[in-house]
C-alpha cells in the first residue's frame, strides 16, 4: 500500500459547564477534554491495484484513528494517582462486546430487526436508518454504556465501496475524557 496523508483537522478542546446564581452564569467548571478529528484524510494506493485491499486499508485507518482518539488524551493526562478515562467510537464498540452486549452490523438486510434490538437515540437510530438507506453500513451496540458516570454509546457508518467512515459517539464528541 502506498498512503500519502493530506491535509487533516480537527479538535482539542476543554469543555466547561456553566454555574448559575439565580439565574445568571456565574462561574464554569471543568468537565473534560474532548478530542475530534473531524476531516483526515489520504491518498491511498494498493500496491498491486486491489480496490478490496484498499478498502480494508481504509477502514483499518479509520479504526486506529477512532482509537487514537482516546488513548491520545489517557495517555496526555493520566497520572499514577489519577487515570485519565477516555471513550471514543472503537472503545465503546467494545466495553459494550465485554459486557454482553450484542454489536449489530446492519444492512439492508437486517435493518428492521437490528433496530427494534437497539435501544438508543431516536436521532442514532435515524442517522444509521439513513446511512443503511443510502447503501452504507451501520455498526453498533444494543444499549448504552455506563462510562465512569456517564451515558456514552459508540457506532460506525461506514462506506462498503470505499472503506470511508464516520467513527461516532453518543455525545457527538470524540475522544473525550
Amino acid at each position: 500500500m502506498v498512503n500519502y496523508r493530506l491535509p487533516s483537522f480537527g479538535l482539542f478542546t476543554t469543555q466547561l459547564n456553566p454555574v448559575y446564581w439565580f439565574g445568571v452564569p456565574r462561574n464554569v467548571e471543568f468537565s473534560g477534554l474532548g478530542m475530534d478529528v473531524d476531516h483526515m484524510a489520504s491518498q491511498l494506493s494498493a500496491k498491486n491495484n486491489s480496490k478490496g485491499e484498499r478498502v480494508a486499508f481504509k477502514r483499518s485507518m479509520g479504526l486506529r484513528s477512532s482509537a487514537m482518539e482516546h488513548q491520545v488524551p489517557e495517555m496526555m493526562y493520566s497520572t499514577d494517582d489519577a487515570p485519565a478515562h477516555g471513550i471514543s467510537a472503537v472503545k465503546a464498540l467494545a466495553i459494550a462486546g465485554q459486557q454482553g452486549q450484542k454489536i449489530w452490523t446492519i444492512d439492508s438486510s437486517n435493518i428492521s430487526m437490528a433496530l427494534a434490538d437497539i435501544n438508543l437515540s431516536d436521532d442514532i437510530e435515524n442517522e444509521i436508518r439513513n446511512a443503511v438507506n443510502a447503501g452504507n453500513i451501520a455498526i453498533a451496540h444494543q444499549g448504552y454504556l455506563d462510562f465512569y458516570g456517564t451515558k456514552a454509546a459508540g457506532y460506525l457508518l461506514l462506506d462498503p465501496e470505499t472503506g470511508a467512515g464516520a467513527y461516532k459517539i453518543a455525545s457527538g464528541g470524540m475522544g473525550e475524557i
